[in-house]
C-alpha cells in the first residue's frame, strides 16, 4: 500500500517593513533591501565622520613626524588620507553634486537607451522571420490546394526556394 507523498511548504513570514524619513513605508522579504534605503540618508553622516577623523589622525600625525628622528611618511599618508575623505565631502555641496547627479542620469538613459535598441532589433529580426515564415506557408497553401497532377516544373522550384527562405 503506497501512502501519498505530502510535502508541506512553508508559508511565507510576513515582510519586513520599515518606515522611512518622508512617512514612506517600505515591505521586503530581504532584510538588506529594507535597511539599504533607510541608510542612504546617514551616508553623508557618516563620511562627515571619516573626514574629522581623517583631520584628527593628521593633526596627530604632526608632532610624530617632527620628533627624533624625523620621519614624515605618516604624516604624508595620513594627509593622503585626509584629502581622499575631504572630497568626498565635496560631493554634499550642491553646485558640486549637481554635475555628478546630471551625469548620473545622462548614463542610466545612455543605457536604458542602448538596451532598448538591442531589443528593437531583435525584434525586427523576428519580425523578418515571421514574415518570411508567413510568405511561406501562403504558397505552400496555394501549392496544396492545386491538384497533384498539375503541379510542374515551376512550382517544384517555388518549393525550393521557400526551403531557401526558411534556412
Amino acid at each position: 500500500m503506497a501512502l501519498p507523498i505530502l510535502i508541506r511548504i512553508p508559508a511565507l513570514p510576513d515582510p519586513l517593513s520599515m518606515t522611512l524619513p518622508g512617512g514612506v513605508t517600505m515591505q521586503q522579504q530581504d532584510l538588506l533591501k529594507v535597511i539599504q534605503p533607510a541608510l542612504t540618508p546617514l551616508m553623508p553622516v557618516f563620511n562627515i565622520l571619516d573626514a574629522v577623523i581623517a583631520v584628527f589622525n593628521t593633526v596627530k600625525a604632526i608632532p610624530e613626524s617632527l620628533g627624533p628622528p624625523p620621519d614624515p611618511t605618516k604624516l604624508v599618508s595620513a594627509i593622503v588620507e585626509m584629502t581622499k575623505k575631504v572630497a568626498k565631502l565635496l560631493r554634499l555641496v550642491p553646485q558640486l553634486s549637481l554635475p555628478y547627479t546630471i551625469i548620473g542620469v545622462v548614463d542610466l538613459v545612455l543605457d536604458t537607451l542602448s538596451k532598448l535598441r538591442d531589443q528593437l532589433v531583435f525584434l525586427q529580426v523576428q519580425a523578418r522571420q515571421l514574415g518570411r515564415m508567413t510568405q511561406l506557408a501562403a504558397e505552400l497553401t496555394l501549392l496544396r490546394e492545386r491538384p497533384a497532377s498539375v503541379i510542374g516544373r515551376a512550382e517544384v522550384e517555388a518549393v525550393n526556394r521557400l526551403c531557401e527562405l526558411s534556412a
